[in-house]
């Protein structure tokens, strides 16, 4: 996999090259370098009492017009909400979940932040789940850039399943539509991943 070298921010006088010899500096160093490989996407699902989610992530540069999410071209979109609240959210507020995961996987691990590309967002869950889709995308996110996430989060009896696969293969699958233009809303109950 190739590799993206980092350069620390705001430091155009090289300072952090008198740490050289430092513990700081040696660990630092270790967490510096990122896999960067465009062309995988990672499925997480996680499943829960009655309760699922399936998020497909890949990561890219960042475009001419710099979001930190972007919503892929086709994109899978439908969950069903399990409560009134939950019934009543938009893709907006899931993708608060995902935002927040994939930034925590960033911080966490000390990568370099990459665009993040949604391709699959679907699920049955409650308003309270919120914290699931972040786990979700926190564990997409360590996946794609080939680094172990110990989760601060308590996954709270969700049961997580991962797949790294090349970008397309879902597709091929039959997972995510041929159709460039279709963008699906959330039925009354999807069907749980297989």
């Amino acid at each position: 996999m190739p590799l993206t070298a980092y350069a620390p921010v705001g430091d155009p006088d090289n300072n952090h090259r008198r740490h050289r010899e430092s513990r700081l500096f040696s660990q630092s160093i270790l967490t510096i370098l990122t896999p960067n490989n465009t062309n995988l996407i990672c499925r997480v699902q996680l499943k829960g009492e009655g309760r699922w989610v399936s998020l497909s992530l890949s990561l890219g540069e960042f475009s001419p017009a710099p979001r930190f999410l972007a919503i892929s071209e086709p994109f899978l979109y439908e969950i069903a909400g399990l409560d009134e609240t939950a019934q009543t959210y938009n893709l907006a507020n899931w993708q608060g979940g995902v935002i927040s995961g994939a930034r925590y996987a960033f911080r966490t691990l000390r990568a370099p932040l990459q665009q993040v590309r949604l391709h699959e967002l679907r699920g049955q869950l409650s308003s309270g789940d919120i914290g699931a889709i972040s786990s979700a995308a926190a564990a997409a996110v360590a996946q794609l850039l080939a680094r172990q996430l110990d989760f601060a989060q308590d996954l709270a009896g969700w049961k997580i399943e991962t797949e790294l696969s090349p970008l397309g293969s879902l597709r091929e699958a039959g997972a995510i539509p041929q159709d460039t233009s279709a963008t699906f809303t959330a039925p009354s109950h999807p069907a749980p991943p297989a």
